[in-house]
């Protein structure tokens, strides 16, 4: 088992190099790259990929450790700037979206909780590839970039409100319990991590950022305290993941971390691309 998934691991980066030193000479982004391996080594064509669940975590790794580089970079003093732009725009098109896609389910006949579930479909954009191409280009802290980060994170936050709703509808469950509940969550969780991050976090950095290992080590147990913290609590790994790096944006210590978790970060985005390549050609045939 495990050498079939070393050779295994081991064939799909190859393909992914190969792949991606082809885009990189036709000045093509390497996400398109990682896709079109995962194409390859997908069931439709080579079919080596037979660890699916393997791969499935590794690519939801990647995701986690790219929110929580987005989130060290979300500093509020910063963002405070552009958040009226953002969440302008990002309702404006959420709206617009939203009852264009109900729109649409209407016209085609489909029923309404079916219609519902399609304008909420088109309000998401795909936040992880816009923020992974801004990093790639270093432009993740310029004026544009940080309007993008809020506007796509007003139309995820939003999108999770809908879908909790929906959630609730199918369920049997009230919306207001559920609306509710999510409110008395949130009004206890993020006093409590902000004065964990205020008062608490400063004073672990500064003895951690002693040893370069040890302060690498500490940045991801801390990325997978608050976010599992967070998930149990019903709001995701990915939120929590992001809240993770915002709790830690804060400190002078936060474009070190960046700069220690990226290589790891741009490991596991490989297999997302990778994963959502293979995912894609399984869904069509």
């Amino acid at each position: 088992m495990m050498e079939e998934l070393f050779f295994e691991f081991g064939f799909i980066l190859i393909v992914a190099a190969v792949v991606s030193m082809i885009a990189y000479r036709l000045r093509q982004p390497l996400i398109i790259a990682y896709i079109i391996a995962g194409v390859i080594v997908g069931p439709s064509i080579l079919a080596v990929t037979h660890s699916a669940e393997i791969f499935n975590i590794m690519s939801e790794l990647g995701v986690a450790f790219l929110l929580f580089t987005v989130g060290l970079g979300l500093n509020w003093r910063s963002m405070k700037d552009v958040g009226g732009i953002s969440l302008a725009t990002g309702v404006g098109q959420v709206l617009f979206t939203a009852i264009a896609g109900f729109a649409v389910g209407q016209l085609l006949g489909l029923e309404t909780i079916t219609s519902i579930y399609l304008a909420v479909t088109f309000t998401f954009s795909s936040t992880i590839i816009v923020v992974k191409l801004l990093s790639d280009k270093d432009e993740l802290d310029s004026l544009y970039g940080r309007i993008s980060i809020g506007f796509l994170l007003v139309q995820d936050f939003i999108a999770m409100i809908l879908l909790l709703g929906i959630g609730a509808f199918t369920s049997g469950a009230t919306l207001e319990g559920v609306f509710v509940g999510s409110l008395i969550k949130g009004v206890i969780i993020i006093p409590v991590l902000w004065f964990v991050s205020a008062k608490i976090v400063p004073r672990l950095l500064s003895y951690v950022a002693r040893s370069q290992e040890l302060l690498l080590i500490f940045a991801i147990a801390w990325c997978f305290l608050i976010a599992g913290l967070l998930t149990w609590f019903g709001f995701g790994v990915e939120i929590g993941a992001l809240i993770a790096g915002v709790t830690l944006s804060g400190t002078s210590y936060h474009r070190e971390i960046n700069a220690k978790v990226r290589p790891l970060r741009d490991f596991f985005l490989i297999m997302f691309f990778v994963v959502l390549g293979t995912t894609y050609m399984a869904t069509t045939d």
